[in-house]
């Protein structure tokens, strides 16, 4: 698949991004922001190497080379293990022998517009181009200028406060494309420009968001969705609409002990059924390290209060709390909704009686 990614200035300090392929896009409420809009065509597969190299004859200078890498660095920050956004993405790292290749353009990438500053095609699963426009290049209406470019001009210039772009955030927009992202619409209500780096507008220097080196939570909520997450304890983003409510299964055993013997409690927290759009890279799968409280009540009463806080298992999306039972009470799992993820609230659909015998 093909995918040329174009940039214009649309003022002095704004670039405006023409998309010219038309593709699928989550369903989601009109009301509420949403991740990003995919790709039709295939995936590359999940933590693949993609290791690109310069192409031949259009090497691009050090000052942009060093760019291009801090933008992929930046790409694989998303799939590390200590990453809270951990996401089994396609790795993005330089190597000579690279069969994918990203180039400087001698002359506009795409003949066609002149608006374009960087191009982009991705054939998954095999390989991926990225083509900047080298700086200074005369396009419609514009001069592109590159930030880190102007050092070495003829003769060199001081760099500009304002007007300039980012070579990393472009590079860091290309390949999300690469893996399969689409522009980001901002026209929902409650969308900020930061939600993404994938953008119909990439901005220039001086305007917020203009050298954003992470993916934004719109950016990372499309990713997760394709390539799944590292582990079942990183966190789901909160650019999912609509939030699905959890499952959490519970169970207590004995359900009949003596004064002061130990009951087990256990509760299981998966992430339930998201909507189909979302892929199964999500759906029904634990969630681990969250926090999930046992609560009980009065025999009759529906006014269950905290007890404790349950300890994660050793199975992922399992929680257990040991309790030494001094009464006959309901108990049952609540998890809170938290308000650094996508999830609603979920408790046990069905309290569990534990009956203290000689109480």
């Amino acid at each position: 698949m093909t995918r040329i990614h174009l940039t214009r200035r649309r003022t002095a300090r704004i670039g405006l991004v023409l998309a010219v392929v038309t593709t699928a896009v989550w369903a989601s409420p009109a009301s509420a922001n949403s991740p990003d809009p995919i790709f039709g065509g295939s995936l590359f597969d999940r933590d693949q190497p993609l290791i690109y190299s310069w192409q031949t004859g259009k090497v691009p200078p050090t000052w942009m080379q060093n760019g291009i890498n801090a933008g992929a660095e930046n790409s694989r920050k998303l799939t590390l293990a200590t990453n809270a956004q951990g996401t089994r993405i396609p790795t993005f790292t330089y190597g000579s022998g690279g069969t994918s290749k990203i180039s400087m353009e001698q002359t506009p990438c795409n003949p066609s517009n002149l608006l374009a500053i960087a191009c982009m095609t991705r054939s998954a699963p095999n390989s991926f181009t990225v083509k900047l426009n080298k700086h200074d290049m005369q396009l419609q209406g514009f001069t592109l200028k590159w930030c880190s470019g102007y050092a070495f001009e003829t003769p060199p210039a001081s760099e500009p406060a304002s007007g300039c772009y980012d070579v990393a955030n472009i590079t860091l927009d290309e390949l999300g494309h690469v893996a399969i992202l689409d522009h980001h619409d901002n026209s929902v209500a409650g969308s900020t420009y930061t939600d993404a780096v994938v953008q119909a507008f990439a901005r220039t220097k001086d305007l917020v968001g203009w050298n954003a080196d992470v993916y934004g939570r719109c950016d990372v909520a499309s990713l997760r969705a394709q390539y799944g997450m590292t582990t079942s304890s990183k966190l789901y983003s909160t650019c999912l609409t609509p939030r699905v409510a959890p499952s959490l299964a519970f169970s207590a055993s004995p359900a009949l002990t003596p004064q002061f013997g130990n009951v087990t409690f256990s509760a299981t927290l998966t992430t339930g059924n998201w909507p189909s759009d979302y892929g199964d890279r999500i759906s029904l799968k634990p969630a681990h390290a969250r926090t999930v409280i046992l609560q009980r009540a009065p025999i009759g009463s529906t006014s269950f209060t905290n007890y404790l806080t349950m300890s994660p298992g050793t199975t992922a999306g399992t929680y257990t709390a040991t309790v030494a039972i001094g009464g006959t009470y309901q108990w049952r799992a609540n998890f809170p909704q938290p308000t650094n993820e996508g999830f609603l609230a979920a408790r046990a659909s069905v309290a569990q009686t534990v009956t203290c015998q000689n109480c």
